[in-house]
């Protein structure tokens, strides 16, 4: 079918061609042709579908005519075949019903759109005549452009209809595919699961009793062609044409004039309005996969060739997106005055509006590279009291891209259109960054959906990412959004941050310069590869209001890490948050979106955020490498200690607050790699304070390389790996059966690896002449394994800091012995804790997968940020 399709979409094309040739012109403006009666030409499709089958294509009133429901766009259930056959039509005669009909549809899709091609190639010779008239205002010619102007109009009516009518067609062929596919794959699984080799009865085979009419490998062969065809060119709308339907000045007209209305509007214009909505809802989704298969398209293209292509936009594109942007401007600001009847429909457009606008953002500034971030500073090794070399310096200024500036520039000058009605051209770059974010900071502030607030913040993360200096602004923005409280989340945020996405970006570009941190580079990937994991599980998520929580959380993560500003504060204030929400207190709960049920969603997002920061935490020896608002009471270590006290206090709540296993284990494993990552930084902080020079120290002030600044960082981490993982331990033993191997072997992992960070900080005090804290020491400890750091040459140092994370890439994982938990001793531990009883249920992250974060997966973890724009 999709060859016959290719077929009669060329034969169509050309029949039309040659017709324009000889209808006097030769295709130029002087023809006669008149696309009108091919675009009024309806489409008679057969009689073979029942009155049930239609209603679950969505068609309405046995016409291409679907249902008005807003989730009439949502594919149909794999599983709801099986209502096809609930009638007494023979199961056969269904499905071939459906494969008629279905090829019928496909033939008149490509008709269709052979048709729209010379019919926009006629619209674009009639606006041109337009044009040329020029700008006499004498009777005459006025009145031609006046005359010429409805026809034009009129024109852009027939195109909408036909790509409407399109659009319906194409989504009734995929809703038929997904019932074929279903049935296919069904059918499969039923052959698979009763044997090849045995000869079953009619009345065994169920619904599939007439399956031997219709063989599978014809249902196979024609499931194949239908997706051929859906994801061929003859399937597609070209952008210009979908343009030319959107930039409708009369539709947007009666948009902003019927938005204010509430009771005063009638049936008849509430019912044209809804049309608006839906027609350019689909319109908006269309251009919105068009700039994600071109970006994905150039990516690749660039990758091949080892280099990047720019992106680039047509001038009919700049102009489109300025025309929604200027919309946008206008209707944002109307979300609280949408009738109830529009309200639905209403927000949806305004989502896919910004999807539109983030999707030619986040296009143009795909080649931009953000100045010196936290990640520059803590993978980019630089060798200590030696200049960086000019080679390796981040100038973001350097580094323009000219689409994204133009892009901005015709935004910014629309926004001038808009706010001073007067069309003014804004020429300087800063200047249209300044004029766009103050525009999406006043949408912010006056917007009451939580949902489009998120579109918002990205866009403005955009921007902010084209500055060449942020200086924490965009985390100020961030953080006061999260305070905010929304009363309604209308659409479903499905995409990661920005922000996220641009530090995928950073960590690929960081990794492949000759000057980065290889061991610490394999730390940071595996600590942050578990975050997107985890974000990406997040958003799937059924609560709308949590779902925008999580991305505003991840928003202001990001944000930090991207303008290099200390993550203690936000990490601290979440963490009491979670305390007075576990306490049922009013005064400790500072987060608007944090409630009992998204409460261990929140608290396994912060063991992550916190395992990233202290994965890229480093010492600083000057105030130039200090990240911005960072403490200076603990030395040069700060950045390190905090993220340690941090896990201390998230297994204290881990105690006070009832969790279901799943969250238990991931907290084991969390403590797991906490302790890994806390011998890394033993190790470097060592190296680093080894490599120091010797400083004459001035009065009044701090000598970053004298050793007992290590001191605070060993007491910490002798209270958290030893004290509080083993108290964690034990609590998990007395509450958790010993027949649970999952567990078990966790837990034995967990105390083998406690030991291990106690032999490494006796060998560090040893060495390093530091008091060693009294919670290490115990009477069944292992025997001490001493490593003579300051003896041990460089390479050693790399090669065992690194040999800590490549163990995790070995398939074959050293088994513990179930014996290793003899070692826990039967006394209290040293906390008075209490650990409430585990919840059996899942009630509480029932939104959250039960796979573990952990697992190998097969998944590209990164691919909803690659594609964000696309969901």
């Amino acid at each position: 079918i999709d060859q016959v399709a290719d077929y009669v979409y060329y034969l169509v094309d050309r029949y039309l061609e040659l017709g324009r040739i000889h209808s006097s012109g030769a295709l130029s403006s002087k023809s006669s042709w008149n696309p009108r009666g091919w675009l009024l030409t309806k489409i008679q499709l057969p009689c073979c579908l029942s009155q049930l089958t239609m209603e679950m294509l969505g068609m309405k009133h046995n016409s291409l005519e679907l249902e008005d429901e807003p989730n009439s766009n949502v594919h149909v259930d794999p599983e709801s075949w099986k209502r096809l056959f609930s009638s007494d039509v023979p199961k056969a005669a269904i499905v071939r019903g459906l494969i008629e009909f279905l090829s019928c549809i496909v033939v008149s899709i490509s008709i269709s759109n052979a048709v729209l091609k010379h019919a926009h190639d006629h619209f674009l010779q009639e606006q041109d005549q337009l044009s040329e008239m020029g700008d006499n205002e004498s009777g005459d010619i006025l009145k031609k452009k006046k005359k010429k102007q409805k026809q034009i109009e009129a024109l852009r009516k027939l195109l909408q209809f036909q790509v409407n009518k399109v659009v319906s067609m194409q989504r009734i062929s995929r809703n038929i595919y997904q019932l074929l596919n279903g049935l296919y794959l069904a059918a499969c699984k039923q052959r698979l699961s009763r044997g090849s080799e045995k000869t079953v009865s009619a009345r065994s085979h169920g619904i599939f009793h007439d399956r031997r009419r219709i063989p599978l490998a014809d249902i196979q062969s024609s499931i194949t062609a239908v997706k051929s065809f859906l994801n061929s060119r003859m399937n597609k709308f070209d952008s210009s044409i979908l343009w030319a339907c959107i930039s409708d000045d009369v539709d947007d007209a009666f948009v902003l004039e019927t938005t204010m209305k509430t009771a005063s509007m009638d049936e008849q214009l509430l019912l044209r309005q809804q049309q608006i909505f839906r027609f350019r809802e689909q319109i908006l989704r269309n251009l919105q996969h068009s700039f994600t298969s071109n970006s994905n398209q150039k990516r690749n293209h660039g990758q091949a060739l080892g280099n990047s292509t720019p992106a680039t936009f047509d001038d009919l594109s700049l102009l489109g997106i300025s025309r929604v942007f200027q919309l946008l401007m206008s209707l944002t600001p109307c979300l609280r005055h949408f009738s109830v009847s529009t309200s639905e429909e209403g927000r949806l457009y305004l989502s896919a509006m910004y999807k539109i606008m983030l999707a030619a953002f986040s296009f143009a500034a795909r080649n931009k590279r953000v100045g010196p971030t936290m990640i520059d500073k803590s993978l980019i090794d630089v060798v200590p009291n030696r200049r960086r070399s000019k080679d390796i310096k981040l100038n973001s200024s350097n580094d323009r891209n000219l689409q994204l500036d133009i892009l901005m520039q015709r935004c910014a000058t629309t926004k001038n259109a808009v706010d001073n009605n007067v069309v003014a051209t804004v020429t300087n770059v800063n200047t249209a960054v300044v004029k766009l974010k103050e525009g999406l900071l006043q949408q912010l502030e006056t917007c009451d959906d939580a949902s489009i607030s998120c579109y918002i913040m990205d866009l403005i993360s955009i921007l902010v990412v084209s500055e060449d200096s942020t200086c924490g602004a965009m985390a100020d923005i961030t953080w006061k959004n999260i305070h905010t409280v929304y009363h309604i989340s209308s659409s479903s945020v499905t995409h990661l941050p920005y922000m996220m996405f641009e530090i995928h970006h950073i960590l690929s570009d960081v990794t492949k310069s000759e000057h980065c941190d290889v061991e610490r580079v394999t730390v940071v990937n595996d600590t942050f590869s578990h975050l997107l994991r985890f974000s990406n599980t997040l958003l799937k998520t059924k609560d709308l209001h949590a779902k925008a929580f999580y991305h505003n959380l991840l928003t202001h993560y990001s944000s930090l890490l991207i303008e290099n500003v200390s993550q203690s504060q936000c990490l601290t204030e979440i963490f009491t948050a979670l305390e007075g929400t576990a306490a049922f207190s009013s005064q400790l709960k500072s987060l608007p979106g944090l409630n009992e049920k998204n409460f261990p969603a929140v608290f396994e997002l912060l063991i992550h955020m916190t395992t990233v920061s202290f994965s890229l935490a480093k010492p600083y020896s000057s105030k130039k490498h200090r990240p911005l608002n960072a403490e200076k009471k603990l030395g040069p270590y700060c950045e390190i200690i905090w993220p340690i006290e941090m896990f201390g206090k998230l297994l204290f709540l881990v105690h006070a607050h009832p969790f279901s296993r799943r969250v238990i284990f991931n907290v084991v494993k969390h403590s797991l790699l906490m302790i890994k990552l806390c011998e890394y930084q033993l190790q470097y902080c060592v190296d680093w304070r080894n490599s120091q020079n010797v400083s004459l120290v001035t009065t009044g002030s701090q000598d970053n390389a004298a050793v007992e600044m290590l001191q605070p960082l060993i007491d910490k981490i002798a209270s958290v790996c030893t004290s509080d993982v083993m108290s964690l331990c034990r609590t998990i033993r007395k509450e958790l059966s010993e027949s649970n191997f999952k567990n078990t072997k966790s837990i034995a992992g967990l105390i083998f690896r406690v030991q291990g960070i106690k032999e490494t900080l006796k060998s560090i005090c040893q060495s390093q002449s530091l008091t060693l804290p009294q919670r290490t020491t115990s009477p069944d400890a292992a025997a001490s394994n001493k490593r003579g750091i300051a003896d041990d040459s460089a390479h050693d140092k790399k090669r065992r800091r690194s040999s800590l994370f490549q163990q995790r890439s070995n398939n074959s994982r050293p088994s513990f012995s179930t014996s290793v938990l003899e070692q826990l001793p039967t006394a209290a531990s040293e906390r008075p804790h209490t650990m409430k009883h585990f919840s059996e249920s899942e009630s509480e992250d029932s939104d959250i997968s039960n796979n573990d974060s952990f697992a190998d997966s097969d998944d590209d973890s990164f691919g909803v940020i690659g594609d964000w724009a696309r969901n």
